[in-house]
């Protein structure tokens, strides 16, 4: 009787760019394992991504802080 190595997302083994568990079961017992989450390729075992979360919001532009005032033009009315 044949064997088949299954696999699914673990620790065990690294692979490529996978981290694994995987099983050795006989061919008659494949279609159980596979029910219950094995894959039969590594590539099978990628999970989807997750969703990216939302960027926050930009904060508001800071308000310009006044500059100097502008000094009164100088008449010589105002000495005293």
């Amino acid at each position: 009787m044949s064997q088949v190595m299954l696999y699914k997302p673990g620790k065990k083994i690294t692979c490529g760019p996978h981290s694994l568990d995987y099983i050795i079961v006989d061919e008659d017992d494949v279609d159980e394992h596979l029910d219950k989450g094995w894959v039969k390729h590594p590539d099978d075992t990628v999970l989807p991504e997750p969703e990216p979360e939302p960027e926050p919001e930009p904060e508001p532009a800071a308000k310009k802080k006044p500059g100097p005032k502008p000094k009164a033009a100088d008449d010589g009315e105002n000495k005293g």
